[in-house]
């Protein structure tokens, strides 16, 4: 009996024989690349709704039509 090897185990294969702590560093790994990735795709997307909503405001006064005489979205008359 004590010659036998213990073969129940709940390890993958890809990870028996590692330690549990290699097995941890593994995981926060992978968790640190989540989160990266998580991180960066957020952050296109709000660069892009940024971009989207700032040429909004600038581009909407040069869209309207100019049916009257004077410019639309300049404050050329000075002050108020």
């Amino acid at each position: 009996m004590a010659d036998t090897k213990r073969i129940a185990t709940t390890r993958p294969e890809s990870r028996r024989g590692m330690s549990r702590g290699q097995i941890r560093e593994e995981r926060r790994t992978r968790s640190r690349s989540r989160a990266r990735r998580k991180r960066s795709l957020l952050m296109f997307g709000g660069i892009a709704f940024a971009l989207v909503f700032i040429s909004a405001l600038v581009l909407s006064p040069n869209l309207t039509p100019r049916t009257g005489g004077g410019l639309r979205g300049v404050n050329t008359g000075g002050h108020i």
